[in-house]
């Protein structure tokens, strides 16, 4: 089994060149030699990433495919969801993605097509396996999203030139209305989350009884 170590406190071995306990005078060369060897070969290992650990992407990109990704949505705080990576995002559709030969993570709208999702800052293997065998529904997932999480997930975007001529009609709320721009139809969504339905419980309470 694989062990991590701390490579900074592995590099202070106290009797390597430099340190307070190093004895020029009388240290053997050739076991200082070694240690040097050893210590430098440390520092090219790469970094060991436990199953259930996140990877940033500042120290490495993925393999083309689906993983769990953390990543900044419309300064809402991190959200976290199944994306897709792709080292070549043209490859994946030469349309939506138009000239577009770089990596980038990404998802699939079913009316809108493939889009781009930045500000992805760590991932990690979306199996359950990797996931320590926990899974959870999208309708979990939904319980655990905060009103303003939940009111940008479902902005429902119809694009005018497809759907309508109005340009006001791009966008559609949870509340039924209509919006030319997606952060009035994200207010509308968080004004229709957070308004209280006082009679709710009165009529659990007629079926119960």
């Amino acid at each position: 089994m694989k062990r991590l170590i701390d490579l900074d406190e592995l590099l202070q071995y106290p009797l390597r060149r430099g340190s307070e306990h190093y004895d020029e005078k009388n240290a053997d060369p050739h076991f200082l030699f070694g240690v040097e060897s050893v210590l430098e070969y440390a520092q090219t290992l790469p970094t060991l990433t436990q199953p259930n650990n996140w990877i940033s992407v500042e120290d490495r990109l993925p393999e083309d495919g689906k993983y769990l990704c953390c990543f900044s949505s419309l300064g809402l705080g991190w959200c976290i969801d199944v994306l897709s990576y792709a080292s070549d995002l043209n490859s994946v559709d030469d349309w939506d993605f138009y000239n577009e030969h770089r990596g980038g993570f990404y998802d699939l709208d079913s009316e809108c097509g493939y889009y781009e999702i930045s500000g992805v800052a760590y991932w990690r293997p979306a199996s359950r396996t990797a996931c320590g065998g926990s899974v959870m529904t999208n309708f979990e997932k939904l319980k655990n999203m905060t009103p303003e999480q939940i009111a940008a997930e479902f902005m429902i975007f119809r694009p005018s030139d497809a759907c309508f001529d109005d340009e006001n009609r791009n966008y559609y709320a949870l509340d039924g209305s209509w919006h030319q721009y997606s952060q009035d139809c994200f207010q509308a969504n968080v004004k229709w989350l957070n308004e209280e339905i006082p009679y709710i419980k009165e009529l659990e309470a007629e079926l119960t009884t």
